[in-house]
């Protein structure tokens, strides 16, 4: 066709259709085309990031191993597909700085952190918690005892000299070592408290329950969880144990997402996990972490630990 023909009018007209007709073509193929765009796109990639000071490198592997687990898992039984078809990468950090570098560049997706460092390192402008897994089949929270003799009380705690408390080393320990200094500084003053000797062990939390059963001496402190386990095992422990005084209800590790994360994946990801200790699969990565649950966790859960943190910041300064 020879456009030469038609006035300066015409001409503009006709250029007015041709962009009504693509415009018209675009809103009817749209949805075909997004569905094969969609059908293109390549695998979202799951960015996992992973730190313990407290673990060897056997451990550390091991636990690595059991986040991609945790997130394979969820993945599988997810209805999300972006979710189910994503790639997970793992990383464990050899240093707490280099992970929050990385949380503060957005170079993850997921990552496990404690309550202690994401208040210390103002995280929550950048990262939200999601899911908590507790040794506590009942409660989402850890709540520590002190444990001693049957019949030790607070009087006798004052009144003694050269008391030692044994801690076993575990995730927990900083922030049982909070607790203790408060608890015990508000309790029984700050001269008494700088007498107190505090002692990390390698015993496990039974190992230090079973020693002051058996010697009817020293101190320890465990999880909730832990002392109920070790009673309901054996019973003899409660009727030979006293519990001096128990903390709050606190949040240690939890496991976060970065801010901005698919909405249809946070969901997924809250939904499997809940479902984790009710698959066989899911108990046995369960197991290999060593908790019995997980509970989806809200920010306003951290209160009480964010509390013993300001305490415990005042009485350092």
């Amino acid at each position: 066709m020879d456009y030469r023909q038609f006035s300066p009018s015409q001409h503009s007209a006709i250029k007015n259709r041709k962009i009504l007709v693509v415009i018209f073509l675009l809103l009817a193929l749209s949805p075909s085309l997004v569905r094969e765009l969609l059908a293109q796109t390549s695998p979202i990639k799951m960015k996992v990031g992973f730190y313990d000071s407290n673990l060897d490198p056997g451990s550390q592997s091991a636990l690595t191993e059991s986040m991609k687990l945790w997130i394979e898992t969820v993945k599988k039984h997810a209805e999300y597909k972006p979710l189910t078809t994503s790639i997970v990468e793992t990383k464990f950090y050899t240093s707490n700085k280099e992970l929050y570098s990385d949380i503060l560049n957005k170079s993850l997706d997921l990552m496990n952190l404690t309550a202690w460092d994401f208040l210390k390192y103002h995280l929550d402008e950048k990262v939200a918690p999601i899911v908590v897994a507790s040794l506590n089949e009942h409660s989402k929270f850890e709540k520590y005892y002190l444990v001693a003799k049957k019949g030790a009380n607070f009087d006798e705690l004052s009144s003694s000299s050269n008391v030692q408390i044994s801690i076993p080393k575990s995730n927990s320990s900083y922030l049982i070592n909070a607790w203790l200094k408060v608890e015990l500084t508000e309790k029984l003053g700050q001269n008494k408290f700088k007498t107190i000797t505090i002692l990390e062990t390698d015993q496990n939390e039974n190992q230090t329950l079973l020693a002051i059963f058996f010697k009817k001496t020293g101190l320890t402190v465990v999880r909730e969880g832990a002392y109920l386990t070790a009673c309901e095992l054996n019973p003899q422990i409660k009727k030979g144990t006293s519990i001096i005084t128990a903390s709050d209800n606190y949040v240690n590790y939890f496991m976060a997402e970065r801010k901005g994360l698919d909405p249809a994946i946070h969901h997924g990801i809250i939904k499997e996990s809940l479902k984790l200790p009710f698959s066989v699969e899911g108990k046995q990565m369960l197991d290999i972490m060593r908790t019995e649950k997980v509970f989806e966790l809200r920010l306003d859960e951290l209160k009480e630990t964010e509390r013993l943190f300001k305490k415990y910041n005042k009485l350092s300064k």
